[in-house]
Parts: structure tokens; C-alpha cells; sequence
């Protein structure tokens, strides 16, 4: 049962979240929420663009917002000190290291893919491929992007709570709503009987 609660309060109550952001510094903080918010700008543009043709695009955004999040996630475990993003490679490899040290969940399995689509140049980024093959390659990108995102928690703990209480109010008006016409129902069944 303490199991049961423990795993409702981390993901519904946000228990964990509140944790780690109660861990953060201002400095920390008001870094992680610049890193992850201007990675997060780059990465809205990309999925708004969801035509093969716009893959490489897609993909170059990805390559801004993917060391954005590296970074945010390094000051938030508090491996990198609070300032200017790392550049690709770096970031990728301090990732890659907290992954095979078992710190951070595994990677998409297309991680390869992603990781070499993000280190190809420009002008080279998609060359002789037909746009399914396109789609595919941003796909894996995106996963990547996608997955370092949850690793980090950007919201401050008045955030948090904010969303809790918004969480609660939600599932208690569902519960209201449900007991309000099951009751009935269940009522007219009994009574038919």
C-alpha cells in the first residue's frame, strides 16, 4: 500500500518534482528555467512544421534546443556550474556518460540515428534521401529532444503546487460528476429488480 501512494503522490501529486525543485537554488533555478524555456521555443517551431519537406529545418532547430537541454540538465543534477549552454558534442557525451553510469534512465533506441543526423552539416543533412526516410531521421531526433525534456524539471515549486492543486480540483470535480449520474443510474437499476 505505501508503495501504491508513494508512486500516486510522485506522479499525480508531483511529489518528486516538488523534491527536486526544492533542491535548486535561485541561480540554479532562474538557469535551468532560461536553458529549458529558450530549448523549448525551438522545439514548438520544429513540431509546428510537421510536412517531410521541413525535415532538415526541424532537425536544425533540434540542434539548438537539444545542448539547451543538456545543459539545463547537467546544472540541474549540478554537474555544470549556472551559465552558457555546452555545444553539441559536449553535451551529448556528458549525457551519454550519466546514462552508461546508470544516473539518468535509458536513451530512445534510435539514439544513434539522432546523434549522427544532429553531428551531419547542413548541407549535407538529409542528402539522397527520399522524405519517408526523412521523417524517419527527424522522428528519432525528436524522441531524443523529447526524452531529454523529461529530465528536466524547469517549474518552480509554486508551479508545482499550482499544478497539484489544479490536478486535485480536476479529479475531484470527476469524482463529483461521476457519483452525480452513476448514483441515479445505479438507483433505477436496483429498482427495476
Amino acid at each position: 500500500m505505501n508503495r501504491l501512494w508513494r508512486r500516486v503522490r510522485d506522479q499525480f501529486l508531483l511529489g518528486r518534482a516538488e523534491a527536486v525543485a526544492r533542491g535548486y537554488t535561485p541561480e540554479r533555478h532562474a538557469c535551468i528555467r532560461r536553458l529549458h524555456d529558450g530549448a523549448a521555443n525551438r522545439m514548438a517551431l520544429a513540431d509546428e512544421s510537421t510536412d517531410g519537406w521541413y525535415a532538415p529545418a526541424a532537425v536544425r532547430l533540434y540542434r539548438e534546443a537539444i545542448p539547451l537541454l543538456a545543459s539545463a540538465l547537467l546544472v540541474a543534477k549540478d554537474l555544470a556550474p549556472p551559465g552558457p549552454p555546452l555545444d553539441l558534442r559536449d553535451a551529448l557525451a556528458k549525457i551519454e556518460e550519466l546514462v552508461r553510469t546508470g544516473e539518468l534512465p535509458p536513451l530512445p533506441e534510435r539514439h544513434a540515428t539522432a546523434k549522427a543526423l544532429l553531428e551531419t552539416p547542413d548541407e549535407l543533412l538529409f542528402a539522397d534521401k527520399n522524405r519517408s526516410e526523412a521523417a524517419r531521421g527527424r522522428a528519432a531526433v525528436e524522441a531524443l529532444g523529447q526524452w531529454l525534456r523529461r529530465q528536466v524539471e524547469p517549474r518552480s515549486t509554486r508551479q508545482i503546487w499550482r499544478a497539484r492543486v489544479a490536478r486535485v480540483s480536476l479529479a475531484v470535480a470527476a469524482l463529483l460528476v461521476l457519483i452525480r449520474f452513476a448514483v441515479p443510474m445505479i438507483q433505477v437499476v436496483i429498482s427495476r429488480r
